[in-house]
């Protein structure tokens, strides 16, 4: 049995958001342990709300252990506006959903990356 493979035409199904600040949407929340088991990653998927790249999705992991603590608040700050935040309690990760955040994106030649968050 032969297959016959035509690839004309075919994009990216991921199309990239252009580098600079967005306003996201969260549209899922997903917390796993990473695969060295020495972690856990707060996966979130986002997409673009506004602009030149209305609609394009966006995924960000935030991984979260004693040396990235800094990363993981500066997400959370920048999603709640409380500056003096301390605690943050994600059994149900849903609550999320829908909420609005700020990001600086960039583009390493391959995927996205958030280079920052902030208050949208």
């Amino acid at each position: 049995m032969g297959l016959n493979l035509n690839f004309s035409g075919v994009e990216d199904g991921f199309p990239k958001l252009s580098e600079g600040d967005h306003t996201l949407v969260i549209e899922n929340v997903d917390v796993k342990e990473s695969a060295a088991g020495n972690s856990t990653n707060i996966i979130v998927d986002m997409v673009a709300s506004g602009g030149v790249d209305d609609g394009k999705k966006l995924r960000s992991y935030i991984n979260v252990q004693d040396s990235t603590m800094w990363r993981v608040k500066q997400f959370f700050v920048a999603l709640t506006g409380d500056e003096d935040i301390e605690e943050i309690n994600l059994d149900d990760p849903s609550i999320l959903l829908g909420q609005t955040i700020g990001a600086t994106v960039s583009f390493d030649g391959q995927y996205n990356q958030v280079d920052a968050w902030f208050t949208a």
